[in-house]
């Protein structure tokens, strides 16, 4: 009696391989990392404003913490429909939330995105506390181009 494959069972061999397999298997590992990022930004040319972050606790920050790093670039992303603030404005840190801009600060951030232009976001600096509020400090810059 035969039984139907098992879809979790693998067989592993040993081989040899070039430098060029080794660079297209480690190409093929990164599309499914999950910090990649997925699109080349345009450089930032001008600082609009320094903000905390808020949301920390409750988006993707515990997670991907370990990743992150001053001088990182952060993404925008406008929640034009959010149920709490119609101004929210989502940052991202890759493919990961990490929480908005802070309501009291995102009025100019979320015309400029509704009107198209490109921000990008940079970690200014990173603090180990247990208020959430403090933990990241970012700042909004306009995009070139």
């Amino acid at each position: 009696m035969s039984h139907p494959p098992d879809l979790l069972a693998f067989k592993f061999y040993k081989f040899e391989t070039t430098a060029h397999q080794e660079a297209t298997m480690l190409s093929l590992l990164n599309l499914f990392n999950p910090f990649r990022s997925t699109r080349q930004l345009p450089a930032p040319t001008t600082l609009l404003q320094e903000a905390p972050l808020a949301g920390f606790q409750y988006h993707s920050g515990r997670r991907v913490w370990r990743y992150l790093n001053e001088g990182e670039t952060l993404r925008f992303k406008r929640e034009p429909f959010n149920f709490h603030d119609q101004n929210a404005v989502a940052v991202y840190f890759r493919n990961e939330k990490l929480g908005y801009l802070p309501e009291n600060q995102n009025q100019v951030a979320a015309q400029m995105l509704d009107r198209g232009e490109t921000l990008i976001g940079k970690i200014k600096q990173l603090v180990t506390s247990s208020n959430p509020q403090e933990r990241i400090s970012l700042q909004v810059w306009l995009a070139a181009g």
